[in-house]
């Protein structure tokens, strides 16, 4: 699988440990998907520690294990959904 294949993914909906997630990036380092909590957040704090706004939780999944001959684990485990990234 190349760069532009995994580009090519960018936009689906996936199932990323029970929670529904959009694959938004794709870093070419690694490389590894991005995915974009859809149902859950978090609270950003401003400068002073102050609770500022809720920003949505991102993850990073690792598409090749260190060998770069076999799928991460963690890649194998996403689930592709039919719901449309909204």
């Amino acid at each position: 699988m190349d760069i532009e294949q995994l580009r090519g993914l960018i936009g689906t909906a996936v199932s990323y440990h029970g929670m529904m997630c959009c694959i938004i990036e794709v870093l070419e380092e690694g490389p590894a998907l991005v995915l974009l909590d859809r149902a859950h957040g978090s609270v950003q704090s401003d400068r002073f520690g102050d609770p500022w706004r809720e920003v949505p939780n991102t993850y990073v999944v690792p598409v090749w294990q260190r060998a770069e001959q076999d799928f991460h684990e963690e890649f194998l485990a996403l689930e592709v959904l039919d719901s449309p990234c909204s």
